[in-house]
């Protein structure tokens, strides 16, 4: 697994997902975005990009995190 951030494609993710790579997807949207969405993904960690200092801890370390924000 990488240590550096990277891009990755809908294509990429769901290859991940097929092969059973545990994946945790963190949505990163702020407040504002985050009452207005009408869909948010089953099962994702909120984390606003202001306060990933905060919750860095928190996450977990044995799978690949995608982020995300809308």
């Amino acid at each position: 697994m990488t240590q550096d951030p990277l891009r990755v494609t809908i294509a990429e993710i769901t290859r991940l997902m097929n092969t059973g790579e545990p994946v945790t997807f963190v949505d990163a949207s702020n407040d504002m975005a985050w009452g207005s969405l009408k869909v948010k993904l089953p099962g994702a960690i909120r984390v606003p990009v202001d306060l990933t200092d905060q919750h860095f801890a928190t996450l977990p370390r044995d799978r690949r995190l995608i982020a995300y924000c809308t």
